[in-house]
Order: structure tokens, then C-alpha cells, then sequence
């Protein structure tokens, strides 16, 4: 742990001697185990408010994270609900679609059939036209 701050302060190991043999000459060797405890307790200060802070941030992150999470989630079934609307109305439109185009083709056929029962009753009747014309001109 201690490694860790000195880190962050980036000390090496000679500038701690020199820092330990400067407080041993300013403070004597009397105060020294004084000034240890107090150093301690300042790093277990300093230790503690960092494990709070991180807590802090990694509940303030889970609180944004739920939030993210309901609200996606809360989208994806608006979606799905959009979609199985949609789908439901495009099933109508190709069954309305289907049954006109069936209709369309009856019509089609009827008209055709009837193009054709004329067409026939025309070649017939020019049949008995020209049955009769060629009786009566004989």
C-alpha cells in the first residue's frame, strides 16, 4: 500500500531515506514513532476515502446502468409491439389484396368466357347466314 501512494508521488527509494533522515534530524528520535502512527493514519484516511469514493461511483454506475438497462428494454417491446401490429395489418392487406385479385381474375375469365361464347355465337350465326344466303341462292 504504501508502495502504491509512494508511487503516485512518485518517490524512489533514496528520496525516502533522505526524506526518513531529514524528520529523524528535525523531529529527534523521540517524536519519530509519534509521527509514523500519525502517517499511518493519514494513509488509512486517505485509504478509506478512496474505497468509498469507488463505491459511490460503482453505485452511481449501477443506478445509470438499471436505468439504461428498463429503458432499452422498455424500447425492444415497443418494437415488438409495433411489429406484431404491423405484421397483423399486412397479413389483412395481402388477404384483402388476395381475394381482389381473385375477384379480378373471375371477372377476367368471365370476361374472356363471354368474349368467347360471342365470338362463337358470331361464327355461328355467320355460319347460318351463309347456310341460308347459299340455300337460297340455289
Amino acid at each position: 500500500m504504501v508502495a502504491q501512494i509512494l508511487l503516485f508521488f512518485d518517490i524512489s527509494t533514496g528520496e525516502i531515506f533522505i526524506i526518513l533522515l531529514v524528520l529523524f534530524l528535525v523531529f529527534g528520535p523521540q517524536k519519530m514513532p509519534e509521527m509514523a502512527r500519525k502517517i499511518g493514519k493519514v494513509i488509512n484516511r486517505m485509504k478509506q476515502a478512496t474505497s468509498d469514493l469507488t463505491r459511490e461511483f460503482n453505485e452511481g454506475a449501477t443506478e445509470v446502468t438499471d436505468t439504461l438497462d428498463k429503458e432499452a428494454k422498455e424500447i425492444r417491446d415497443e418494437v415488438y409491439e409495433t411489429k406484431k401490429e404491423f405484421d397483423k395489418e399486412n397479413k389483412k392487406f395481402e388477404n384483402e389484396l388476395s381475394i381482389k385479385t381473385d375477384i379480378n381474375n373471375r371477372g377476367a375469365k368471365k370476361r374472356a368466357s363471354t368474349n368467347e361464347e360471342r365470338e362463337n355465337t358470331e361464327v355461328r350465326d355467320k355460319e347460318k347466314f351463309q347456310d341460308n344466303d347459299s340455300s337460297t341462292n340455289q
